[in-house]
């Protein structure tokens, strides 16, 4: 169903729950290799990477819109509007699908984002860090697993991690004392 057919359509409850913003659109994008199977209905949303705590998300219809960086298929949605505030990201679980296989897990703490992407940082020596793009990751319940750009045993910065990047780009900042 489309929003258009929601305010058209006689006597609509969710429309009134939307004008009354009791309950709100959200735009839902998946990542390339995911797909929401034809025969869903709902998903599940939550602020945290919780889902025993998440809700239901009705599906309205897919979008036209598609999310630049991540490249997959878009939807429309709508759920309660408590706790919600425009612009917030939100995790989302699909019903029955769900990655399975190998990889380098990379918890969700050594993540950080930059030009729309997720990176991780590793220590290559005492002093040195190098930063790592984390090329098609899959979300786990605790982090990201990637088959590329990591090996085993590779020291993941943790704790830290906007820190490095914060000073990796601080040559960007202008000097305010230059005179």
């Amino acid at each position: 169903m489309t929003l258009t057919e929601l305010a058209l359509g006689d006597d609509s409850a969710l429309f009134s729950q939307l004008v009354n913003q009791d309950e709100y659109v959200l735009l839902m994008s998946l990542l390339p290799d995911q797909q929401l199977s034809a025969d869903s209905t709902f998903v599940y949303v939550n602020r945290f990477d919780d889902r025993k705590s998440a809700r239901k998300a009705y599906l309205l219809s897919a979008a036209t819109y598609s999310e630049m960086s991540l490249g997959g298929e878009t939807y429309f949605l709508h759920s309660g509007a408590d706790k919600l505030r425009i612009g917030m990201r939100l995790h989302a679980w699909l019903p029955d699908t769900g990655y399975s296989g190998t990889g380098i897990g990379i918890p969700d703490e050594a993540i950080v984002w930059y030009a729309g992407r997720a990176w991780a940082y590793v220590q290559t020596d005492d002093e040195t860090f190098s930063r790592r793009s984390l090329p098609e990751p899959h979300k786990t319940r605790d982090g990201w697993l990637v088959n590329d750009n990591f090996e085993i045993g590779d020291r993941v910065v943790v704790s830290g991690a906007q820190t490095l990047l914060s000073e990796e780009f601080k040559w960007a900042i202008p000097d305010e004392d230059d005179d």
